[in-house]
């Protein structure tokens, strides 16, 4: 929470992103400390906070609250118990809106927010409910976006809220160029990591045989490729994991040329020849994207 005890829940977004979140939430879900019915009839809490759901329901007993007590509204919340709810919710909706849209987080701002606040209202399994919606996402096509949103009995039942949504993503009415957020993304991992052996191969490939050359690995005529890509994690002694990045395909700084390790990964890691990530589908994402912007495209 910040100093106004309002949650900054989303790893990646600004606080002025979080603040507005939060604001544009309590709007749709209203704030309030004591028990009262959604569109659905479920007694909720706070912003948006489902006491039907059982998980919710520890929680809240775990905060040292009966829950029937807050149902008949016998007992009611303190504002820094509705914020730390708040930031159980959010988290969940950010995560779930992340795991929806393989692209979420190349998405504009203020789409973005509308699917986090989606995800906050529907919940994971309803969410991938929205099948043409979500294709439309992926696609850039926000018109379409906007159009499959309404087009639903999730927007029926929360009317105003679902045209204020659908309106923060139809201002987006042209098809999104990921190339260059995309280009961007890379040249950022690329530039803090351009020490690693491997990344200077992508960053200055022309000092270094690729693939397609006769003395190396006889690829199609054409190829960039220096290396390829592959991940892997470590696990530490409390189960922690470490995601990395790594060339499948070394360089022999001695004679200039590539070879094949006997064991890739371990090699990179004896070596220093790889890069962190926080999880693996970042790690995984970076393998598929990173010649984009790079000397090899």
């Amino acid at each position: 929470m910040n100093k106004n005890g309002k949650y900054v829940p989303s790893r990646g977004e600004d606080k002025k992103f979080n603040q507005e979140l939060y604001d544009q939430l309590s709007l749709h879900e209203g704030k309030k400390p004591y028990a009262y019915f959604d569109t659905e009839m479920n007694s909720t809490i706070g912003i948006g906070f489902n006491l039907e759901d059982k998980d919710n329901q520890r929680i809240i007993r775990e905060m040292g609250h009966d829950v029937q007590s807050l149902v008949s509204n016998k007992t009611s919340l303190t504002e820094d118990e509705i914020n730390g709810l708040y930031s159980h919710s959010i988290k969940k909706a950010y995560n779930d809106a992340e795991k929806w849209l393989p692209n979420f987080k190349e998405q504009p701002r203020e789409v973005r927010k509308a699917l986090t606040d989606m995800a906050f209202n529907l919940g994971s399994s309803k969410l991938n409910g929205f099948v043409n919606t979500k294709q439309a996402f992926i696609d850039g096509d926000y018109v379409k976006a906007a159009d499959e949103m309404l087009d639903s009995k999730w927007s029926k039942q929360v009317k105003g809220r679902a045209k204020r949504l659908a309106s923060m993503v139809r201002k987006y009415d042209k098809e999104v160029d990921f190339s260059d957020v995309i280009a961007l993304k890379n040249k950022n991992v690329l530039e803090s990591n351009k020490n690693v052996p491997f990344v200077d191969r992508i960053l200055n490939a022309d000092n270094y045989p690729d693939m397609s050359s006769p003395e190396s690995f006889n690829a199609p005529e054409g190829s960039r490729s220096t290396h390829g890509l592959s991940t892997g994690y470590t696990t530490d002694e409390n189960g922690k994991e470490t995601h990395f990045v790594f060339p499948v395909i070394s360089f022999d700084k001695e004679t200039g040329a590539l070879y094949l390790p006997k064991d890739p990964a371990r090699e990179a890691l004896d070596s220093g020849n790889f890069i962190v990530f926080d999880n693996a589908e970042d790690a995984d994402w970076f393998t598929k994207n990173y010649k984009k912007g790079s000397s090899l495209e």
